[in-house]
């Protein structure tokens, strides 16, 4: 039975969009201390919504892998859409994911 596991990192590597608000934007670039402007890690979707970039194998832009733990490197001004993200709701596809990456 899949458990959700601290750590793991599943959860961000969705292959569907992160949005984020101008606001999270923000947020984001402040802490990072950057420039929105200059900022690589966001990028507009198809509909021009603000998106957290992805890295080629589809992780997060701001997940960092140390030898299979994973950490957000914007976990204090992540988004909306991470901060309330459980998986419980997507147990079975979660689970067929970790199948098919394994």
């Amino acid at each position: 039975m899949f458990e959700c596991r601290r750590n793991c990192g599943l959860c961000c590597t969705f292959p569907w969009d992160i949005k984020v608000t101008d606001e999270e934007a923000d947020k984001i670039a402040e802490f990072l201390k950057v420039s929105k402007e200059s900022f690589c890690g966001l990028s507009k979707n198809r509909e021009g919504l603000l998106c957290i970039n992805k890295k080629e194998n589809k992780e997060c832009f701001f997940i960092e892998n140390k030898d299979g733990v994973f950490s957000c490197k914007i976990y204090e001004v992540r988004p909306g859409e991470c901060s309330k993200y459980t998986c419980e709701k997507d147990i079975k596809w979660l689970k067929r994911y970790a199948e098919f990456k394994e």
